[in-house]
């Protein structure tokens, strides 16, 4: 048994410096310029592959555009399978995933896919397979209502419903047809005139409301990847497109907690996949290879030589006071209130020289209350600070241009 082997040094970068809370700002920094279409981020644990997914996704619309979409691929779970509405949604996730890296050759869209080694190598049909499964609804294209009708009951497997509200379901009202596609995050309302589409919209579940319109969708028919002869994990590979930026958290780490993906034994028939044959595909073509660390104890991200970037990038949970441990009742509250004001004048310290603060709040009302605190204090008239809301769960800082900022800062903290 070796330990797996990429050979790309010209193309292998390792970004040190980098702790937790900051990974989803360095993946959009690297993602500015030069991105490719899909970008494949493989966590250690599918908690940080949806909490980055969410954040990236926050990032991405406040300073990039939205010129991405930040998704989840998770791993078909064994134990799920005990739970039919953790496999149900577990399914639906990865077939909205798959569908989507399958369809980005025919789109402009940017897809970055979080995800963990047991996520890349669970078993997927080949990428034929499920195109050629899928039905794909264009806005003014000409599709016959009764053959639509058909196929969602028939080889697509929904199931025709009076109303529809849940993944695999349709329902016909007039010359309206909503269906909740497998592979979606909302239904589907298609609305036809004759034969013609006249339009498409996602709507709201709950309240039966648009949401927005949209030119096309897919439905996809849900099959069971892991039972079928023809799926495979490598088959993977054939979802990838022509380049892709690779991102590894941790790489050292992350090889530990999944050894037999990072190592691999005498390769003969019949051998278990792993990142050996992941990397030999991939690594003679245009692809990047990134590793993320917070020290970067070695030059080499897999065994290959790797140019270094360091930045600075740091939790800002670092930067609060400790309040006493034990404390209770008015005595807590003023440690608290000590620590609220030692944190607020060291971050009013970072803008006098040159950090640029946005503070990010989880909903409406935080947010006026952090506005409303911060207009109370002497210190902070005249200051310049940003504020957003967003699922932000923790703050970081990190050195350097980007998000939005007019190239003089020094950086930007959360």
């Amino acid at each position: 048994m070796r330990e797996v082997t990429l050979n790309a040094p010209e193309k292998a970068t390792l970004v040190t410096g980098v702790a937790g809370p900051a990974v989803p700002a360095v993946i959009h920094r690297l993602r500015e310029r030069d991105a490719a279409k899909l970008a494949l981020v493989v966590c250690r644990k599918s908690g940080d592959a949806e909490g980055w997914a969410e954040v990236t996704g926050f990032l991405d619309e406040s300073f990039g555009g939205g010129r991405s979409r930040c998704v989840v691929l998770p791993a078909l779970d064994a134990e799920a399978d005990a739970d039919e509405i953790r496999s149900f949604d577990i399914a639906c996730d990865r077939l909205d995933t798959l569908t989507r890296m399958a369809s980005l050759t025919d789109a402009g869209e940017r897809l970055v896919v979080f995800t963990t080694p047991a996520g890349l190598f669970s078993p997927v049909e080949p990428v034929d397979a499920l195109r050629r499964d899928e039905l794909l609804v264009r806005r003014g294209s000409h599709v016959s209502f009764k053959t639509l009708v058909e196929a969602l009951g028939g080889r697509l497997g929904y199931d025709h419903e009076s109303v529809c509200d849940t993944p695999g379901q349709f329902s016909v009202r007039g010359g309206l047809v909503d269906v909740y596609p497998y592979n979606g995050d909302a239904p589907l309302r298609i609305d036809f005139f004759g034969d013609e589409v006249e339009s498409i919209r996602r709507y709201d579940p709950a309240t039966q409301r648009s949401i927005d319109a949209v030119e096309s969708a897919t439905i996809a028919p849900l099959s069971n990847s892991s039972s079928k002869s023809s799926s495979s994990p490598l088959n993977i590979l054939g979802y990838l497109g022509s380049r892709v930026d690779w991102f590894f958290e941790e790489p050292d780490s992350l090889a530990q907690s999944a050894p037999d993906l990072f190592n691999t034994f005498e390769r003969g028939q019949g051998a278990k996949p792993c990142f050996e044959d992941v990397f030999k595909a991939r690594q003679d073509g245009e692809d990047r290879w990134y590793g993320i660390a917070a020290l970067g104890l070695s030059d080499e991200l897999f065994g290959c030589p790797a140019s270094r970037l360091e930045l600075r990038a740091e939790a800002t949970l670092d930067h609060v006071p400790a309040t006493a441990e034990g404390a209770l009742g008015i005595d807590r509250v003023n440690a608290e209130q000590r620590a609220r004001a030692a944190l607020m004048e060291e971050v009013s310290g970072w803008i006098r020289d040159g950090w640029r603060v946005v503070f990010v709040s989880g909903s409406e009302g935080e947010d006026s209350r952090i506005r409303a605190f911060v207009d109370t204090l002497p210190d902070w008239k005249g200051l310049k600070v940003a504020y957003l809301v967003g699922p932000l769960r923790h703050g970081f800082r990190i050195g350097g241009e980007g998000f939005g900022g007019d190239g003089d800062s020094k950086g930007v903290a959360f």
